[in-house]
């Protein structure tokens, strides 16, 4: 009994653990390669060279792209499912949070919840050898059941909410060179969205690709200030926010964009540079706690401990 007990916990934790970080991981590199391989089927190519690609990919990728078609069907499934049962306020707050992590093109708030609930079943399961003795009242048994799912359930979240902080750092160290760039282009003669396609082709991160779907907005019909707002809402960082007020008043009041843009620029050099100073003099108080619980205590053991072993090897000869 105690055997598969063991074995059924170990089973579900592993799949629950996979789920994880299939979703969390896996998925995203999965979904650029199904795009890659959509447009590269759509392009027209040489029909003996599209043969023999097929062919030479074929051994290898064939049983992934199954896997993953598997995979995306159940999530959609589960998602509409999830989505039907799951509290609109939950819902939406999810959906935003996704969308700061720049992942609404991969996960769903459906299929999140859904995984959040998972990894809740799945550490409720790991303390099944707590629920199933009799040396705790039921009281406290049932207290370990709630507080464990509560942490399989916050453990999504919480690896959510460290790619959103991973992302506005990424947004914020980015922001200051690509005004630089910006600034220059229009200075140069470039219009606005001649700057921002620059941006794009330049640099790599997370704000090229916000600058990339706003521009991809804009030629769809969606108009600048509509783009640019939308920018702002997916980014939840100040300094887009004031970017993108600036560029929208500009436009509004006819001020020269070069001019305004050349402000900017200064303003968020300014501001990166005193966000790096504010790190730097974070630093000493972040040191205190390595020091006071790693490094002083090895330090009084290496000085203190001769010393403690000479008078308790005199004390010992004299008494």
């Amino acid at each position: 009994m105690v055997i598969q007990m063991i074995l059924f916990v170990s089973i579900t934790t592993g799949v629950a653990v996979f789920l994880l970080i299939f979703m969390l991981f896996v998925r995203q590199s999965s979904t650029r390669y199904q795009v890659r391989n959509r447009v590269q089927g759509l392009q027209a190519v040489d029909i003996m060279q599209t043969g023999k690609m097929y062919q030479e990919q074929r051994p290898h990728h064939s049983l992934r792209i199954s896997l993953l078609r598997i995979w995306d069907w159940i999530m959609f499934i589960v998602g509409n499912r999830v989505k039907a049962m799951t509290p609109q306020a939950l819902y939406r707050a999810l959906d935003q949070r996704i969308t700061w992590a720049g992942k609404q093109y991969i996960w769903n708030a459906g299929t999140f919840f859904f995984v959040m609930v998972l990894c809740g079943t799945g550490m409720v399961v790991l303390s099944l050898g707590f629920i199933f003795t009799d040396v705790l009242p039921l009281m406290q048994r049932l207290m370990i059941v709630l507080v464990m799912f509560f942490c399989g359930m916050f453990l999504p979240w919480f690896c959510l909410s460290v790619m959103i902080t991973k992302r506005r750092q990424g947004i914020n160290a980015q922001l200051s060179d690509m005004m630089d760039l910006v600034c220059v282009s229009v200075q140069a003669g470039l219009s606005f969205d001649a700057a921002l396609t620059k941006v794009g082709e330049r640099m790599k991160g997370p704000m090229a690709d916000e600058t990339n779907r706003m521009l991809r907005d804009v030629r769809m019909g969606m108009t600048r200030r509509q783009s640019l707002t939308a920018m702002a809402n997916r980014c939840h960082v100040d300094s887009v926010y004031l970017f993108v007020a600036a560029v929208i008043q500009t436009e509004s009041l006819g001020v020269s964009l070069a001019n305004t843009l050349k402000i900017q620029a200064d303003n968020m050099r300014d501001r990166h540079r005193q966000l790096i100073r504010e790190k730097a003099m974070k630093l000493p108080v972040k040191l205190v706690f390595p020091l006071a619980f790693f490094i002083f205590p090895t330090i009084f053991i290496v000085v203190l401990g001769p010393l403690v072993l000479t008078v308790l090897t005199q004390l010992k000869g004299n008494f």
